[in-house]
């Protein structure tokens, strides 16, 4: 489907870039040479919802409840903030994010709501 390029999202302009890259580096981290990294965007429901998909491991069970709380890592290179900092941002702009497994690697889908004109 194509995205209309004249949809508006009301959101500070660094922040949600941040925290898109945020995602998008833990997704290449987690993947091995010639894994494919996905984002794909859609509108839906007044929102726009954007998908970023990896062929990682997926999610630890043991961690995935918790995965966008502060100090959340299984990485020993990791602060566990990016995820937290990330969801924050996009809650901030009434927006929303979640995480789930899927056969091979994860699927994190973020939702932004769309300016509407009046």
């Amino acid at each position: 489907m194509d995205i209309n390029p004249n949809i508006k999202l009301l959101a500070e302009p660094k922040a949600i870039p941040n925290a898109l890259i945020a995602i998008l580096e833990n997704a290449l981290a987690v993947s091995k040479e010639n894994d494919v990294v996905q984002l794909d965007a859609y509108i839906e429901n007044q929102k726009m919802i954007l998908t970023i998909a990896d062929q990682g491991p997926g999610i630890a069970s043991t961690i995935i409840d918790s995965l966008f709380e502060p100090f959340s890592t299984t990485s020993a290179n990791g602060t566990g903030l990016g995820l937290s900092i990330a969801k924050n941002t996009f809650e901030a702009h009434r927006g929303s994010i979640a995480v789930e497994n899927r056969k091979q690697g994860a699927v994190f889908t973020i939702g932004l709501p769309i300016l509407t004109e009046k």
